[in-house]
């Protein structure tokens, strides 16, 4: 369960994310790398698609980390280090690129360097402009080694503030950060009966996260054991209740929860029956740990998955570890009813959830 805790120095203890200066640098440089990779990427390339996928984990992590400061040290520095790690993969892959293009790392007593860091600028259009300046004043400078420096600083940046958490050995704070109402965990909270889900331990801060393919928008889902080959629609958590499917014998991803694929938990919600019969998920129950679960994104690319646990909860009361992140690695969550069925109310009492963990 969740471990209480107070303000950690990188996250305001009631989210307001936007405030941050580390989420606002984090989601400048993630624009500033779509416009990098579509331009200067090719296409067919994986590093575009990883490129972008890691400075999308930079941002999305530290806003995810703000949500869960309130009530879990545990997951807020485990969001953390999941963020610096990504960060850190971007800047590689912008130091390879000027690399293998024979172009010239900016050194740090570099002045347009400098320059760059103390102009603050808050958008894309403001980076590009300035960026067209600088060729302009100095010719020799081309496009690819300026925008290539570009992303490579603001990753130096925003790396540089989240080493600010004392656990990390800084010094404390992000300079720029707010408070405002706590938001919930999600509409379906935690809390647990029998399980054998797995422990959510967090990784040392020190433990970088092993490379993963990055995740997709899930368009099916698979799993041999139990004769499921199914389509996947979007869902939202949001609201006085999850949506669930409306297709009986389609599954649906929580699109607030992680792509499949990324670090940490997407999760994937499917019918146990109708009132004419099973439904999708009616078999979940019989999955057993290392049978493969394989989802299927919308390009056809697949992230396969193994199981590694379940539990049983009340309704209502699901356990942390369902929403959030264990180890720094991609986790699936299915879920689907389970116990008992009440008459009264037309709906089981409890929910039954499968763990997995990427293969």
């Amino acid at each position: 369960m969740s471990e209480k805790t107070g303000d950690s120095g990188i996250y305001p203890k009631h989210g307001g994310f936007e405030k941050l200066l580390s989420y606002q640098v984090a989601e400048l440089l993630y624009d500033i790398t779509v416009r990098f990779t579509r331009r200067y990427i090719d296409p067919g390339s994986r590093t575009r698609d990883q490129m972008e996928q890691a400075a999308r984990s930079g941002s999305r992590n530290i806003a995810e980390g703000s949500v869960f400061s309130a009530t879990s040290k545990k997951v807020e520095m485990n969001l953390t280090n999941v963020a610096r790690a990504s960060l850190t993969e971007l800047k590689k892959d912008y130091a390879s690129f000027l690399r293998q293009n024979k172009l010239e790392l900016w050194p740090i007593a570099d002045p347009i360097r400098q320059e760059l860091i103390d102009r603050r600028f808050r958008t894309a259009d403001e980076v590009a402009h300035w960026a067209a300046g600088v060729h302009k004043r100095s010719p020799g400078r081309g496009h690819a080694e300026i925008v290539g420096n570009i992303g490579h600083v603001y990753c130096m940046v925003a790396i540089g503030l989240l080493a600010t958490s004392p656990d990390a050995g800084g010094s404390g704070g992000d300079g720029d950060v707010a408070t405002g109402p706590a938001p919930s965990s999600t509409t379906t909270a935690p809390a647990s009966t029998t399980s054998t889900a797995p422990s959510t331990t967090a990784a040392p801060a020190t433990a970088a996260p092993k490379a993963f393919p990055s995740g997709v928008a899930p368009a099916r889902l698979v799993i041999p054991a139990i004769g499921v080959d199914a389509p996947t629609v979007d869902l939202d958590l949001r609201g006085a209740a999850p949506e669930v499917p409306e297709d009986f014998g389609a599954t649906g991803w929580y699109a607030q929860t992680r792509r499949p694929g990324e670090i940490g938990p997407a999760v994937i919600a499917g019918h146990i029956d109708s009132t004419t019969g099973p439904a999708v998920f009616y078999g979940l129950r019989d999955l057993r740990p290392d049978d493969e679960v394989v989802v299927v994104g919308e390009s056809g690319d697949e992230r396969r998955f193994v199981v590694i646990g379940s539990g049983q909860y009340p309704k209502g009361d699901l356990p942390d570890e369902v929403f959030a992140f264990g180890d720094a690695v991609p986790e699936l969550r299915l879920i689907t009813c389970g116990g008992t069925f009440d008459r009264a109310s037309g709906h089981y009492r409890d929910n039954y959830v499968v763990y997995a963990r990427a293969a």
